[in-house]
């Protein structure tokens, strides 16, 4: 056991192959059903010794749907008090570098609890692992500001969450043998959009002086106006009239309130009734607009908000196949094609050169063109938007593509989404590395990109002495790191793609 007092009182961790763990330590008080639309607060002094050797609770959310349900959180984990964070060290005395990780799952799921985040390679290493949780869906992005300024940060909870953890971290961290000045935040998918929308936060301006964002841009917000129809339609489907009445519903009918939005969101096509939200999986969303976000994050980034800000960005070759991969069969040339017709006409891009860009290659599956469609459109152009606003301003600017294909699947998933994440914290062996038979993937592969993450941690720069030379990336020169068997030098995505996702 490991004993550490802090200004809020003694924590008690575990201590095991030369890793200390903390784990389930509140930065906030739990959020009340009073509370649950209101800014969190932080969390008091507490008598006695905290017992910090299990995980703490999550916020309640719904499976993700197809193959990512085997990622998700158990019901028993669902509490109010869930807003905590874990910590891996490799010593409690002294100033180690701190990566805090904020997980992803599409703004409405997913934990920092999950086994595949446990930060032991990280101590190892010599590097302070924190792992937060915060509030998802309606809990954390519901927007209620039209009714009362007291909801005024409402649309953007999940986000203010993430802030006040790191103030957490800010504060306490030293205790825990951390450098509160040497704090990198990191993320995948919705945590990776998190991370870009962070460096448009100006309350989280000096609280990180690194960030990695692992397959998400700075595009994922949504404006009061269309939050609005988001709350409409939670409000009617809830049958209540004022935000006061959300006090009498329980989390069990706000989550099946937020399942139905959730569906309609994401199967209308009807624009006036969602805006340019119709046909997007994601219905809760950071609201822009607020104390909190007051404009668009990538605006922010390309005004110079992050120019003091190293930045590690990239995806994964085949991002988007994974979400789909039940249709595989079924989705044949002629339907990937059709489902790219509403796309087109919905964002005015040129008809034909798109067609013939993604669905003209005859020996291309549709399940192969439909998947480069949409990771094209949810990945590839939002990351290319972030990187250029950032090049503006920075050269401390570098980017990577991991290409290690999964052989499991029947080879269709190639370099899915989140496949790096067993690699980056050197976890092949973690039980949802195994759920998607990643713990197949190269050792190797799995040290060279951990200590490229360790070293941008620690020193703001990823290169290391088992990788070759990855050079920074400049508005003339987009050097491109490819992991994969063998790591090389490369292109992110092919020049043309950007052309074929702009308006006419």
């Amino acid at each position: 056991m490991t004993l550490v007092q802090t200004a809020l009182g003694q924590v008690q961790g575990s201590q095991s192959d030369g890793v200390h763990r903390f784990l389930g330590i509140p930065y906030a008080e739990p959020i009340s059903r009073d509370r649950r639309f209101l800014p969190a607060v932080p969390k008091s002094p507490w008598r006695g010794v905290f017992e910090a050797t299990k995980y703490g609770a999550t916020c309640i959310q719904t499976p993700m749907q197809g193959l990512f349900g085997l990622l998700s959180p158990s019901e028993d984990t669902f509490g109010e008090d869930c807003l905590n964070v874990n910590i891996w060290t490799p010593d409690t005395r002294g100033l180690h570098p701190v990566l805090v990780w904020i997980h992803g799952g599409a703004y409405f799921a997913g934990s920092g609890s999950d086994l595949g985040y446990d930060g032991s390679s990280f101590a190892k290493n010599g590097v302070v692992c924190v792992t937060i949780n915060y509030r998802l869906g309606a809990q954390g992005f519901l927007d209620l500001s039209a009714f009362d300024s007291c909801y005024e940060s409402s649309g953007c909870l999940g986000i203010a969450d993430q802030v006040l953890a790191l103030e957490w971290v800010r504060d306490h961290i030293a205790d825990f043998g951390g450098d509160p000045t040497q704090v990198t935040i990191a993320g995948e998918s919705a945590g990776a959009m998190a991370v870009s929308t962070l460096l448009g936060v100006p309350s989280a301006k000096g609280l990180f002086r690194g960030a990695i964002a692992q397959s998400g841009g700075a595009s994922t917000v949504i404006s009061k106006q269309t939050s609005g129809l988001v709350t409409q339609a939670m409000f009617e489907a809830l049958e209540i009239d004022t935000p006061a009445a959300l006090a009498g519903v329980s989390d069990d009918d706000l989550l099946a309130a937020q399942v139905e939005v959730m569906t309609a969101v994401r199967e209308s096509p009807d624009t006036t009734r969602f805006g340019e939200l119709a046909g997007n999986a994601m219905a809760f969303q950071p609201v822009f607009g607020t104390s909190v976000l007051p404009q668009k994050p990538l605006v922010a980034i390309s005004e110079g908000a992050a120019a003091d800000i190293a930045l590690l960005q990239g995806m994964t070759r085949h991002e988007a196949p994974i979400f789909f991969y039940e249709m595989a069969e079924m989705l044949t040339p002629e339907l990937a094609a059709m489902m790219s017709a509403p796309l087109i006409e919905r964002l005015g891009l040129e008809p034909g050169a798109f067609q013939q860009y993604y669905h003209g290659e005859s020996s291309r599956s549709g399940f192969e063109a439909a998947g480069r469609v949409m990771s094209d459109m949810l990945f590839t152009v939002p990351i290319a938007q972030m990187l250029a606003a950032q090049a503006r301003h920075s050269e401390r600017l570098w980017c990577y593509r991991f290409d290690w294909e999964n052989p499991s699947f029947n080879g269709l998933l190639g370099a899915h989404h989140f496949i790096e994440i067993p690699f980056v914290f050197n976890q092949l062996s973690s039980p949802g590395a195994r759920e998607f038979g990643l713990h197949l993937g190269p050792e190797d592969l799995a040290i060279k990109t951990h200590l490229a993450w360790v070293a941008f941690v620690k020193n703001g720069n990823p290169n290391h002495e088992e990788l070759i030379f990855w050079p920074s990336m400049t508005q003339e020169q987009a050097s491109c790191m490819l992991f994969n068997n063998t790591c090389e030098l490369g292109r992110l995505y092919e020049p043309e793609v950007l052309a074929l996702w702009s308006p006419i």
